[in-house]
């Protein structure tokens, strides 16, 4: 499935797992998902705006995972909130921060 949907152009699956649910989220997260906190968001922007993806902290969680070579998905938590968004920049994986003066 992933295959067909990166043909496709898609930039982002998404699912939703039951908190409770450890051995599905364990699934996810080993196959490069990231899930997102209770509350975080995932603003996305199309030609017709600006809208996104909420976690309502319902007992389900968000789980996130970037279809595109080069694109990560990374957390930002500026003032006590904290969203995830798509990146192309190189990330250091061990501290989990982005590596902006590193050539593209």
């Amino acid at each position: 499935m992933e295959e067909d949907e990166r043909a496709r152009g898609v930039e982002v699956l998404f699912t939703k797992v039951a908190w409770i649910n450890w051995s599905s989220l364990r699934w996810y997260r080993r196959r490069g998902f990231t899930v997102a906190a209770p509350g975080e968001t995932f603003p996305i922007y199309t030609a017709c705006g600006e809208t996104g993806l909420i976690d309502l902290n319902d007992g389900h969680a968000l789980a996130y995972k970037p279809m595109q070579p080069g694109v990560s998905i990374q957390r930002h938590s500026p003032a006590g909130t904290s969203f995830l968004y798509l990146s192309s920049l190189p990330a250091d994986s061990k501290n989990r921060r982005l590596l902006i003066n590193q050539p593209l």
